[in-house]
């Protein structure tokens, strides 16, 4: 088959899959295979016939598949399209014997096409352009209506691998049916076709389509308003989300970090709320405020808002409580829906979602399209944010589109993973559950840093929608498999999309097709959109052109509309038009205008103050602001909010706020005049912000003057603020390597020529997500860092100084021996030169606890977090189950997990209860430093799957099996899964009824709840400085590795059972047998089975160590001595305390893993 030059028709085709669909007609379908086949077939017949180039061909082809079979063959055969040529080519002559000896000329781009002039190369162009502008993309289906329309329209879809549906073959020619029975998604149509159309009675099951213009429409055409009218009894967004609960009720609506939620589920969640709502006064055409963090409690609280005949009033978690107020107060809403964790954050009437039960029966309601749907709160000029009220029949137009065009592409749902007080998000919530998707919810605390690896493990999705700041996120934090695994498309909104994010995704998955969006608020999510071509160079990409049922125009001051290339205001147009601002009426009639151009009566326009102009192509191009506002990572700032709230403060006299261009985007800076000239504290206004507005808003820097600049009419003459330098104004080079390493990588991110020591990132004009591309270079520069890092110090040598302390320390000199073993006086010389807040020691002698002692702060019946100990505790528990045949030491652990399953490794051994007692699994380790006191903490299997709310890939086999030690928590990980599997019960209550009953220990326990339901002095944590960590402490889900909590007493009874058990003794915890496994390692190992162990001087020695954030805990015993110790510290200098006392009794301590895995234990 020959191979059309690409700049000509036939060429236009070739690259596309040949087993995609090309044409439809009634029940019969054309590949692109089989269409490039039939037209070289016949146009060797019809080279037979003496046509070639220089020839006319009259084409006599209805309109239909053979139209395009017909043209295609013309032009394979090197002729041009000519009705007034003699030779003519008719349906009948597309079929019959090929003539395999006829050749083929073929055309060149130059060649003329169709009569008189229009080439190759002008078509080809021309049905690129429109496919372009349009929005084409190959999972389209477009019908194509109209038979005496431009070739280059008919050949617009193909161009880009579409499938064309023609309904020529369907009875009564009828649209309707077509559009239904082979999933329509373009309407290819001129106005005069739409009347028929709009009367047919199954028209409303149309909701989704969208419409091509024809040739010599006008772009301002108002057909789709006329076609996509969404009558009062069209369906709404709830309507057909309650339509997919009837037809799939067990499908998965809701998939979040507690598990998952059915259709079934969240309708009658969503019943219960909207009851309740009725029950609390709500009425139709009201606001409800909803702040739920994400999950189906969230989707449930807007979903019942709406059932109640209510807008929602979105607020995200991190709104300071007195904006809240504000929002609920300007949209009259009286009630709130939330949770117990929010209820402090309002004074009007609250329904708490986690207590409200479901129900089958809904709400009656009146369906009405034109009642507002949602009131999302913008920054406001005023300094009050300002309400966007947007109503149903906008809502639905949009999420119709995204329905269709972006939910069509897979069946994997969408992410949401932004606040759903910004716009953006909408798609995401209802597209997916309007088709009967799954919405999958990112945990609300999860670090911008694991956006990537946790969205990679949750996917695949059908399309991802985000700002190009989460994008360029996601190209610093992924492989090229992941990015290219997780969705086929990507709508990316919100903020200006340059060519740099493009090239920087694209580079990792060149697959993903990239829509660019635009919309404001005002518009209901978005107004254009333009599908990148992987050509795309622009600095700054271009807007597109309009979604279906939207209208843009570009005007001068008089509104008229301005030429193609001439700038001018972006006015939009259309179904989504919101309502107006809430409670705003004078706002509204500024910035919400009649549209002249429409010819429904009644419709207006939205001005947007953008700057925007048409291009040659039919695209629109953003050209910036007519005013100060401007979109700091996807949110609209507006700079006079900032600058009203900085003015309330009592020690400013005048503030500005001027929004300023950086390399990645613009930052705000304020400027104020103090009240007074007494000094203030260093970052005052910015906490002060910081409780009133949300952080996109609060100022990275803030500059003091003793006047604002005025111009000669005595206004603020914003040219003269100084911009001010980013770095400090006394400049201290690095002096460590790792600060230099740091102000390179600062430097570089940031594109500044240098950074000090003392200069601070985020004062640097860095953000959150600049931040994460500081995190990954400083990684792979082999310097350890976190988001924690980062936000725990400011300056470039406080990051440095907090990456160097958790670098391997220098090993220490060998300290004096010493032959008194005096323990306790031992310990209190040594806490001379470690001075921990507090401190226990367990004294064993003779192999009994002789003596419990507190130093500092803490008693005997102080309560500590022991760290890596907790292993020693669970490897009891496990050889339990044993000793009583529940476990075999050397089974397969598959035949025990049920929650879990160790990955397949081909050609390895099984992974054992022994391997992981021992460190020998090779497994990963990806496990969490630790959650706060009350936060959401992820479950062991979430662990192990590595699945929201956890952090980090699923666990793997990294090394061989039996190899060697790799000493990892996450061998304990499995083990407490297994615990659980075969005991059926939390491993805190098997360890209770295994290991701490029988040995009396009532004051320990691995609950997470104990330190704050005991009766027992509790140790809070420290760092080497002495600070106590802010949390007290730190909690574990991975207990069984690391989350145990015990007294010195307790531990030394734990110690000295461990020998007891080994000597046989009567009445021990475990048999002499497994005792002696357990303090017996492998051969090139000290690490037996929970414990580490060694032959010292005739005596066998075992012991182990765990370094929790803030605390150490250490425990040693010689076992024919019976000597032994037990030691608990409430600090981080808690371990060279213990190695002080380790060497000044000539004991060896081999009991830590190495410092760089100290970190995971």
């Amino acid at each position: 088959m020959s191979s059309p030059e690409p700049a000509t028709v036939p060429g236009l085709i070739t690259c596309v899959t040949p087993d995609v669909v090309a044409l439809v007609t009634g029940h019969r379908e054309l590949t692109y295979a089989e269409l490039a086949t039939r037209s070289e077939t016949a146009a060797r017949r019809l080279s037979a016939r003496g046509a070639g180039p220089g020839t006319g061909v009259a084409v006599a082809v209805p309109h239909g598949p053979d139209l395009v079979v017909a043209l295609l063959a013309v032009w394979r055969a090197g002729a041009t399209v000519d009705p007034a040529a003699d030779l003519i080519l008719t349906a009948d002559q597309l079929t019959g014997t090929d003539v395999p000896s006829a050749r083929l000329a073929g055309p060149r781009a130059d060649d003329v096409a169709v009569s008189p002039g229009l080439t190759h190369r002008k078509l080809v162009e021309r049905a690129r352009w429109a496919a372009r502008r349009q929005g084409l993309s190959r999972h389209d289906r477009v019908l194509h209506t109209t038979p005496d329309g431009a070739h280059w329209e008919l050949f617009a879809p193909l161009s880009v691998g579409a499938t064309v549906v023609f309904p020529s073959a369907f009875p009564g020619n009828t649209v309707v049916p077509a559009i239904v029975d082979h999933g329509v998604t373009v309407l290819h149509a001129r106005a005069a076709d739409l009347p028929p159309l709009l009367a047919d009675p199954d028209w409303a099951r149309c909701h989704s389509l969208r419409l091509l213009y024809s040739e010599g429409e006008p772009l301002s055409i108002d057909l789709l308003n006329l076609a996509r009218g969404h009558e009062s009894g069209s369906p709404s967004v709830l309507d057909l989300f309650e339509r997919r609960a009837d037809e799939t009720p067990d499908a998965i609506a809701v998939d979040y970090a507690g598990g998952t939620t059915s259709y079934r589920e969240l309708d009658a969640l969503a019943n219960g709320i909207g009851q309740h709502l009725r029950e609390a006064g709500v009425s139709a055409g009201e606001a409800v405020g909803v702040l739920v963090d994400r999950g189906p409690l969230l989707s449930a609280a807007m979903l019942g808002a709406w059932k109640a005949g209510a807008a929602y009033v979105p607020i995200d978690p991190s709104y300071p409580a007195e904006r809240i107020g504000h929002m609920l107060a300007d949209a009259k809403a009286t009630v709130a829906v939330t949770t117990d964790r929010y209820t402090s954050r309002f004074t009007a009437r609250t329904i708490l979602a986690n207590h409200v039960e479901g129900s089958e029966a809904a709400p009656t309601r009146v369906r009405d399209l034109a009642a507002p749907a949602y009131i999302i709160y913008t920054s406001g000029s005023t300094g009050r944010p300002k309400g966007v009220r947007v109503n149903h029949h906008g809502l639905v137009n949009h999420i119709s589109w995204a329905a269709a065009s972006l939910a069509a592409r897979g069946d994997g749902g969408a992410p949401v993973f932004s606040s759903v007080a910004f716009d953006l998000v909408q798609p995401n919530l209802w597209a997916p559950l309007v088709t009967g998707q799954r919405v999958w919810f990112l945990p609300q605390d999860t670090p911008l840093d694991q956006l990537g690896p946790v969205l990679a493990e949750a996917a695949p999705f059908s399309f991802v929608k985000l700002t190009p700041s989460h994008l360029d996120v996601l190209a610093a934090t992924l492989t090229p498999a992941q990015a290219a695994g997780i969705a086929p498309v990507f709508v990316v909104a919100g903020e200006p999309l340059s060519a740099r994010t493009v090239r920087a995704w694209r580079a990792l998955a060149p697959g993903t097709q990239l829509i660019n969006e635009y919309g404001p608020t005002e518009a209901t999510v978005g107004s254009t959109i333009w599908p990148v071509p992987a050509e795309a160079t622009a600095e700054v990409l271009p807007i597109g052109s309009p979604l279906p049922a939207m209208t843009s125009y570009v005007l001068d001051d008089r509104m008229r509309p301005v030429p193609v290339g001439v700038a001018g205001e972006l006015f939009v147009g259309g179904l989504g038009v919101a309502d107006g601002y809430a409670g705003n009426a004078v706002l509204t009639a500024q910035r919400f205008v009649p549209d002249p151009f429409s010819v429904q009566s009644g419709r207006r326009l939205y001005r947007t103050g953008d700057l925007a102009r048409w291009t040659g192509e039919g695209v629109i191009e953003f050209l910036g602001r007519q005013d100060d506002q401007a979109k700091i990572r996807g949110h609209r700032v507006e700079p006079g909010e900032v600058a009203a709230v900085l003015a309330e403060h009592p020690g400013v006299a005048d503030a500005a706020v001027l929004a300023v261009d950086g390399d990645h985007g613009p930052y705000l800076v304020g400027y104020v005049v103090p009240a007074t000239s007494v000094s203030q504290q260093k970052g005052w206004l910015t906490t002060y912000c910081a409780t009133r507005l949300p952080d996109y808003l609060v100022p990275a820097q803030i500059v003091e003057l003793d006047a604002l600049p005025l111009n000669a009419n005595g206004k603020l003459d914003r040219s003269k603020l100084p911009v001010p330098d980013r770095t400090t104004a006394e400049f201290e080079p690095p002096r460590t390597a790792t600060e230099k390493a740091l102000a390179e990588i600062w430097a570089r991110v940031l594109d500044l020529d240098r950074v000090g020591r003392q200069d601070a990132f985020f004062a640097l004009g860095g953000h959150s997500i600049l931040l994460i591309r500081v995190i990954a270079e400083t990684n792979a520069a082999g310097l350890a860092v976190s988001l924690f890092t980062f936000f725990e110090n400011d300056a470039l040598a406080a990051v440095a100084a907090a990456i160097d302390a958790t670098a391997p320390p220098a090993p220490a000199a060998p300290a004096p021996a010493s032959e008194n073993h005096d323990l306790a006086r031992l310990v209190s010389e040594a806490l001379e030169e470690f001075p921990v807040p507090g401190a226990c020691l367990g004294i064993i002698d003779g192999g009994e606890i002789v003596e419990v002692r507190g130093f500092g702060s803490t008693t005997a019946d102080t309560l500590f977090t022991v760290g890596s100990v907790s292993k020693c505790v669970t490897a009891l528990g496990v050889l339990r189950l044993v000793d009583e045949g529940v476990l075999d030491l050397d089974a397969d652990v598959g035949e025990y997990l049920r929650a879990w399953s160790v990955p397949d490794a081909p050609g390895l051994p099984p992974v054992t209860p022994r391997l992981l007692l021992s460190h020998r699994t090779g497994l990963t380790r990806e496990l969490p430093l630790g959650f706060r006191p009350g936060e959401p903490m992820p479950t062991v299997a979430d662990l192990l799957h590595g699945r929201p709310p956890a952090v980090g890939e699923p666990i793997r086999r990294e090394r061989v099996l039996g190899g060697g030690v790799y000493y990892s928590g996450t061998n304990y990980l499995v083990l407490q899964q297994l615990v659980e599997d075969v005991i059926g019960k939390p491993l805190a209550e098997s360890m209770r009824e295994l290991v701490l009953e029988p040995l009396h220990l009532k004051g320990s326990g691995y609950e997470r709840e104990l330190p704050q339901q005991t009766a027992r002095p509790v140790a809070r944590g420290h760092d080497r400085d002495g600070t106590p960590l802010a949390c007290g402490w730190l909690d574990r889900p991975d207990a069984g590795a690391a989350g145990f909590w015990t007294t010195g007493t307790d531990l030394a009874t734990i110690v000295s059972e461990i020998r007891r058990s080994y000597l046989g003794r009567p009445g021990a915890l475990l048999s002499r047998s497994l005792a002696t496994e357990m303090l017996t390692p492998p051969e090139h190992s000290s690490f037996g089975l929970g414990v580490v162990s060694e032959r010292i001087g005739g005596d066998l020695q075992f012991g182990h160590g765990g370094s929790p954030i803030g605390y150490y805990a250490g425990i040693a015993c010689r076992v024919r001595q019976g000597t032994g110790l037990a030691l608990l510290a409430d600090s981080d200098l808690g371990k060279p305390l213990f190695y002080r006392v380790m060497a000044r009794m000539n004991w060896e301590f081999p009991y830590d893993a190495p410092r760089d895995e100290l970190a995971v234990l």
